[in-house]
This record gives structure tokens, sequence and C-alpha cells, in this order.
């Protein structure tokens, strides 16, 4: 090529072109990340005067009802009874 036969020129090109791209990328990279338009300003502080909520209306307890007893029911006594042998 120019003056130097010797000097593998394709083995520099392409190493020249893989630093050019990594420095391109690189560059991509770097600009992405910078925030653009500056910083916003803190935001206000903002006074929120609230009211206590008016007082509740008093509530008269309702008792519940009285539970009844159940009644006790006798049963018969059939101890005594001789029932006939069964056949079947």
């Amino acid at each position: 090529m120019i003056a130097m036969p010797g000097l593998p020129w394709r083995k520099l090109f392409g190493a020249v072109a893989v630093v050019v791209l990594h420095v391109a990328i690189i560059v991509v990279l770097l600009r992405a990340t910078i925030v653009r338009g500056g910083f916003r300003p803190a935001p206000h502080e903002t006074i929120l005067l609230l009211r206590p909520p008016p007082p509740k209306p008093e509530v008269k307890r309702v008792e519940p009802p009285v539970r009844q007893i159940a009644p006790i029911i006798k049963l018969p006594d059939y101890r005594g009874l001789t029932f006939p042998a069964h056949k079947g």
C-alpha cells in the first residue's frame, strides 16, 4: 500500500475500526445517562388545617333478649318392659 509492504494493513484497520466503534458506543451510552433540563426544584410545602370530626350522637344500647331455658321433658321409663323376640 503506502510505503510499507510488510505491515499487516488489514489487521491495523480492523483494530482501528474496533476502537472507533467502542468509543462511539461509550459516547452514546454516556449521552443517554446525562440528565437533560437540569434538576427540578424541590416541591413546596403544603399545610393542611384539618377540623376534628363532629361528635357522634349518643346511641342507646339495645339489650339482647334474655334466653329462656328450655323445659325439661320427662321420658317414660321403659326399663321394666319386656319386648317379644323378633323372628325374621
